[in-house]
């Protein structure tokens, strides 16, 4: 199966538009949909034949968006972004809509964020091009309004530009 297709393939996904550049690529949590982000957009499809797409959302962010991570989908269908314009944005599917449920500006562009496994609770992690490493927690896990935050400097030589987690 082609996953990707210049225009409108029938086997693939469209590329985005002249002058896009598709920064990261990521399945959830059971493969049975696919994220996709670009310097202005969110794209998200269903991984059938076709590749249906199930929601774009335009302007998810001021600047280039780097990466994106689905929660698991014990913790509910969260989906979180990065970007240049130095925030974190989890998104939460409203019926066949995608809402911002947290958005945090950081000091400095956001390069990465990944989710933790579903058996440390709804969390996630996030670096920023100044090596500063902050861990989002969700405190009210039906609602998802709540969060807090522990931010950790990393010393040493070089740019960090991967966050990750070891599982438990």
């Amino acid at each position: 199966m082609q996953l990707f297709a210049r225009g409108a393939g029938i086997h693939g996904i469209p590329l985005p538009e002249a002058g896009e550049c598709i920064n990261d690529v990521v399945f959830d949590s059971y493969g049975t949909r696919l994220a996709v982000c670009t310097n202005s957009c969110i794209l998200i499809y269903g991984a059938q034949e076709d590749w249906p797409q199930l929601a774009r959302i335009d302007g998810a962010h001021y600047d280039a968006i780097w990466r994106l991570s689905w929660s698991h989908s014990q913790r509910g269908d969260l989906l979180v972004s990065c970007s240049e314009d130095r925030q974190v944005i989890v998104w939460t599917e409203q019926g066949f809509a995608w809402k911002k449920c947290f958005q945090k500006t950081l000091g400095a562009p956001v390069l990465d964020v990944r989710f933790a496994s579903p058996a440390l609770g709804i969390k996630f992690a996030a670096i920023t091009a100044e090596s500063q490493v902050s861990v989002f927690e969700c405190t009210t896990h039906t609602t998802l309004q709540c969060w807090e935050s522990q931010d950790v400097m990393i010393q040493g030589k070089g740019k960090p530009g991967a966050v990750d987690w070891q599982q438990p």
